[in-house]
This record gives structure tokens, sequence and C-alpha cells, in this order.
């Protein structure tokens, strides 16, 4: 049965960990609430910190950006998904 769980998180600027996902995520969307009207896609075909943002036009971001883990997903220094002191919504996906 799929799994669905949301929650937040304050971006710190410096690489991050979201560990308090009940499951594996096979996908995670980010919402900026802050800066607006970033939105992070990031699936588990994905390799490593891969992930595309959309604000004006869809970009494939390759570098400091999201990797799934086991319980969560790991955050790197992207200024549109982790800037210190952003509010940033998020919805994870797994199986």
């Amino acid at each position: 049965m799929p799994r669905f769980y949301h929650g937040a998180y304050i971006g710190t600027g410096a690489a991050l960990t979201i560990d308090k996902v009940p499951f594996q995520p096979d996908y995670v969307r980010l919402f900026n609430a802050t800066t607006g009207p970033t939105i992070a896609d990031k699936t588990a075909d994905m390799p490593g910190d891969d992930f595309f943002k959309t604000q004006a036009a869809v970009a494939l971001v390759t570098a400091q950006g999201i990797t799934l883990t086991a319980d969560g997903f790991d955050l790197g220094t992207d200024a549109d998904i982790n800037t210190s002191g952003d509010t940033v919504y998020f919805v994870a996906f797994g199986n």
C-alpha cells in the first residue's frame, strides 16, 4: 500500500538531514513558502542529489540538491530549498 507523509523544515543554509519520514521515500516534493514559488521534485530514479526545480521554468539541478535516504532525505545547500530561515513544506510518497 502506498504511503504518504508531510512536514516542514526551516532551512539552515548548510547541509541538512530530514529524518522524520517513517518510511523510505520514492518521491519527495518541496515547496519553499518563504520565497515561493519554488517547487523541487526528487524521485528515486534520479541519480545522486539531482532534482528538478520549478520556478519560471523547469531546470535539472545536479549539485547541492536532494538525496533520498531510508527515513527521509538529505539536503545540500541549494539556495531555493535550503536557505537559512526559509520555511519549506514537503510531501513524501513511498511503497
